[in-house]
């Protein structure tokens, strides 16, 4: 089997609280040809630093430079990246045992491929998995009204992000603080990037208090719609976007079928039963 050369960008900012378990899922995959960089932003905390001499054998390069939020971190991690594939994991993320020799088997498989992604576990505040996103193949219209992917899952190739203009957060980082990852994607589909599903679980999303996606919810989603309406004018025609929105979610029920995921499919239901959705 080749071993693609894999880039992982790790940002941080005084975090301490999960870092050192990030940094461990990591290295402890024990994929022969890893870059990992870590940035932080200008933190003040020595036991960040502690940590990264403690696991110096095993990261590429970091830095701490002050700076204007994570996407910021991010972009000047993949920057400096060399790798052909390139992917980030926020510092109280996890990647799965195995998950960069799962990635590298379905990009030797794929060679038309861009961006890879699979599915993700989502961890609680204890740290125990509380549910699930499992995703499926790709289909362009999908990303407007379900996210068909989780972000710790993703992985692009250097070539697509040179495809899709670079600028990781945008030119002007609009989108330094929140979903980044969504204008990058949302611009993948504009390039005609080939997107591949890998159908294994490759990462760990943790959810906890101080979570901004988790915590500001309704302002990340309403900022996520923004973005793939700036990208897709059609989409803000508050006619269009409803009936696109119950289309594409009855293609993500057939797609389910299609995996045989009929516990996940059942398991969707009670949840949005049970919170009251639509």
């Amino acid at each position: 089997m080749e071993y693609p050369k894999i880039s992982i960008i790790t940002p941080t900012f005084n975090r301490i609280e999960f870092l050192e378990e990030c940094i461990v899922s990591v290295i402890s995959q024990r994929y022969p040809n890893l870059e990992y960089i870590i940035c932080d932003g200008g933190s003040k905390n020595e036991q960040l630093f502690n940590l990264f001499d403690k696991y110096s054998a095993f990261i590429t390069s970091w830095d701490s430079i002050p700076d204007n939020g994570h996407a910021e971190a991010i972009r000047r991690g993949i920057d400096k990246s060399t790798g052909e594939i390139i992917g980030y994991l926020c510092s109280d993320d996890l990647l799965v045992d195995g998950a960069l020799f799962k990635l590298a088997e379905y990009f030797n498989k794929n060679p038309k491929g861009d961006v890879f992604y699979g599915n993700t576990y989502t961890l609680g505040n204890s740290g125990n998995v509380v549910s699930e996103k499992r995703c499926f193949p790709f289909n362009k219209y999908s990303l407007f009204t379900s996210l068909p992917w989780s972000q710790p899952s993703l992985f692009w190739t250097k070539s697509a992000y040179e495809k899709a203009g670079k600028n990781f957060g945008g030119a002007n980082f609009e989108f330094n603080i929140y979903e980044p990852n969504v204008d990058i994607v949302s611009r993948f589909q504009k390039s005609n990037c080939f997107f591949v599903f890998v159908p294994h679980f490759l990462s760990y999303d943790r959810r906890h208090d101080g979570t901004v996606t988790y915590v500001q919810n309704n302002k990340v989603r309403d900022i996520s719609i923004k973005i793939i309406r700036r990208h897709h004018p059609f989409l803000a025609n508050k006619y269009i976007y409803p009936l696109f929105k119950i289309v594409m979610q009855g293609y993500a029920l057939i797609q389910y079928l299609k995996l045989q995921e009929f516990s996940y499919i059942i398991t969707k239901i009670k949840t949005k039963t049970k919170s009251g959705e639509k």
